[in-house]
Parts: C-alpha cells; structure tokens; sequence
C-alpha cells in the first residue's frame, strides 16, 4: 500500500479548498479566532487523511497480525461514514465548524485515503467490508511500501521517488485548484459590485 507520504501529500489539494471553503464550514467565519479555527480544520483534516492506517497499529497492540489485518473493515465505506460525525465532533469543539459539513468533509478525506490503497498491486482493501472482505485493486499508481521486508532497501527508493512524484503533482492540482477557486470567488464579487449598476441602467 502508499506509504504515509502518499497520504500526506493529499492535504496539498484538501489544504486550499478547506482554506477558501472555511466561510461554509465555519460556524464564525469571521472573526478574532477565525484565522486560527481555519488553519485548526487544515490540521484536522491532514489527520483525517491518514487516520485508516491506525489500524495497523491497532492490530499490533492486540497482538495480531499487523500486516495481515490491515486495509480490512478499516478501510472500509462504512468505516469512512461511521467516522465523518465523530470527526465533525472533534472539529466543532477545536476548530468551531459547523457540524454537517465538517462531517463530510472528514468522511471525504478518509474515504480518500481508501482510494489510494486501492492504487498499487496487492491483495487489496476491505472497502465494501462487511458485504466483501477485500475489493481488487484497480489502476496501479503506487508500487506500495514492503511493510513487510524492512530491509528491502531498493524497493522503499523506488516507492519513495514514486510517491516524491506524485507529491509533486498534488502540489501542482492543489495550485490549480487554489487558482480556479480564487478566480471563482474574484468574479462573483464582480457579479455583485455589477448587480446595483445594472438595476440602476435598468431602471
């Protein structure tokens, strides 16, 4: 499966819109805590990003099979809908969101975490778990961290460049996005500086 890089770097595509979105998912937009509620949600939902591998350190404190249990029921749709409220609870109390759209968007990141997993070869993810224990996999981007051969060094230098680039390319969507975003924002101000003028020209 993607390495934690792999999964961070999606936060440069979240990281811009929750920034330019914060006015809809903040219950006090504006503000003295306003900046710092925005940058809180940035935060939350880097975690969110990342949040399904905890499962493997789950599996390891109850002594199972780290590698074998992982990417089963918490990697799952279920999993990503069960988690949205509890991260929209955690949200509105450190970061002052609304309840509902912090919701989604937490069940959004973690289901995008699920997507990528399902990106490299291997005996795929528990994403319709309890229905189907694990789905194939589909297009192969990833070449997948050796979770299980620590020593397989020539394996994490080519899944470190392969995800170095897709990190570069987030990066760029995210600027893309940021621009398109902006650009959006920019012209429906524009709409209503117009709106009183062609009222006044209509009249």
């Amino acid at each position: 499966m993607p390495s934690p890089l792999a999964h961070a770097s999606l936060i440069l595509v979240a990281g811009p819109v929750v920034l330019r979105k914060a006015p809809r998912l903040l219950r006090q937009p504006h503000g003295p805590r306003a900046r710092r509620n925005t940058w809180a949600l940035v935060a939350l939902t880097g975690v969110a990003l990342a949040i399904p591998d905890a499962d493997f350190l789950l599996y390891f404190a109850m002594g199972s099979d780290a590698g074998a249990g992982h990417g089963g029921p918490g990697h799952s749709l279920v999993a990503a809908m069960l988690f949205g409220p509890l991260f929209a609870l955690t949200a509105t109390r450190l970061a002052g969101a609304r309840f509902w759209p912090a919701a989604v968007l937490g069940s959004v990141a973690y289901a995008s975490h699920i997507g990528l997993d399902l990106l490299n070869p291997g005996r795929g993810v528990g994403v319709l778990w309890p229905w189907q224990d694990r789905s194939p996999t589909g297009v192969v981007i990833f070449e997948g961290a050796a979770h299980n051969d620590l020593s397989n060094w020539r394996r994490h230098r080519r899944t470190f460049l392969n995800e170095i680039s897709f990190a570069a390319a987030m990066f760029g969507l995210g600027w893309l996005v940021a621009r398109c975003l902006d650009r959006l924002r920019a012209a429906g101000r524009a709409g209503e500086c117009r709106s009183p003028a062609s009222v006044e020209a209509g009249s």
